[in-house]
C-alpha cells in the first residue's frame, strides 16, 4: 500500500518546492464535466472552464485561504490570470477515483502556457453539484506557476 500526500509549502515557507512526479501518465477517458474541464484547462479556454461550474461554484488554489474564487466573475478572472502565460495547463493524468459525486484526479504538471516544466505531482478533487456541473474544484500541488504580471 502507498500513501501519497499532496500539499503546498506556500503557507509554511512563502515559496514553492519542486515535487517530482510520483506516477506515470496514463491514457484514459475522464468522465462528464470533469473531462470537459480538463480539456478546457489544457487549451487555456477560460470561458469553457468557467462554463463547467455551477453559478456559485468555486476553485481553490493549493494555498487555500485567500486563494478561493467563487462565482462566475471571480472564476473568469482567476482562470484568465492562470492562462496569462500564453496558453493552458495540459496535465498528464495518472489515476482517477470517482464516486459520481466527487472525482479525484492525480496528475503531473508538465507544461504551463508556453513553458515546459519538469513533471510535478499533484491531485485535484472535483465535486459535482445538483446540476451536474462543478460545485468545487480543489487543487493540491506545489507548482511555481510561470505567470504574467
Amino acid at each position: 500500500m502507498h500513501i501519497r500526500v499532496h500539499y503546498s509549502t506556500w503557507l509554511l515557507t512563502g515559496g514553492h518546492e519542486l515535487r517530482h512526479a510520483l506516477l506515470y501518465g496514463q491514457e484514459g477517458d475522464i468522465p462528464d464535466v470533469v473531462g470537459r474541464y480538463q480539456e478546457a484547462l489544457a487549451r487555456g479556454d477560460a470561458d469553457a472552464v468557467v462554463d463547467c461550474f455551477e453559478e456559485d461554484g468555486y476553485f481553490r488554489e493549493p494555498s487555500g485561504g485567500d486563494f478561493v474564487y467563487r462565482g462566475k466573475d471571480a472564476l473568469s478572472d482567476a482562470y484568465a490570470f492562470l492562462f496569462s502565460n500564453d496558453g493552458g495547463i495540459p496535465l498528464e493524468h495518472c489515476t482517477l477515483t470517482d464516486d459520481e459525486t466527487r472525482c479525484a484526479v492525480e496528475y503531473n504538471v508538465v507544461q504551463w502556457g508556453k513553458m515546459k516544466l519538469p513533471p510535478q505531482a499533484g491531485v485535484a478533487v472535483y465535486e459535482r453539484g445538483s446540476t451536474g456541473l462543478l460545485a468545487a474544484a480543489r487543487v493540491y500541488d506545489d507548482v511555481d506557476a510561470p505567470l504574467a504580471g
